[in-house]
């Protein structure tokens, strides 16, 4: 497997494509259960307060990174935010002032979505796939 077809893979995989586990924060990709998502939980998180982040019901939003495994190897970090008290984690867009994300990074967001309610929040967030 390479990097570029395991990108592949993810991308075109969508939301009932993965089997969540929000208990322990891990999705995998049910057609290759080598592909695993991971969500680093930390006690504490670090407080996030970017307008796109915060527009929401709940206002708090968290820091979140979201590893990418293959088997047992480390394959790539993505930086996210839990939005909404929690209840959506969406990926950093480009900047603060170009709200992009790649469809790489939407592959990622779409695999730790829980309800399928991605798409919602960065509708609301301002937020392009491009």
């Amino acid at each position: 497997m390479t990097f570029d077809r395991l990108i592949q893979e993810i991308e075109a995989a969508n939301h009932n494509d993965w089997l969540r586990d929000d208990e322990v924060g891990v999705s995998t990709l049910l057609n290759n259960v080598n592909i695993t998502v991971r969500k680093i939980r930390k006690k504490g998180e670090e407080l996030l307060r970017e307008p796109w982040a915060t527009k929401h019901f709940d206002r708090d939003a968290s820091v979140c990174k979201v590893d990418l495994y293959f088997g047992a190897s480390f394959v790539k970090r993505y930086h996210c935010a839990n939005v909404d008290g929690g209840r959506a984690t969406i990926p950093y867009p480009k900047s603060r002032d170009e709200l992009t994300i790649s469809r790489e990074e939407y592959a990622i967001g779409a695999a730790v979505d829980l309800i399928g309610s991605l798409d919602a929040y960065l509708n609301k967030c301002g937020i392009k796939v491009v």
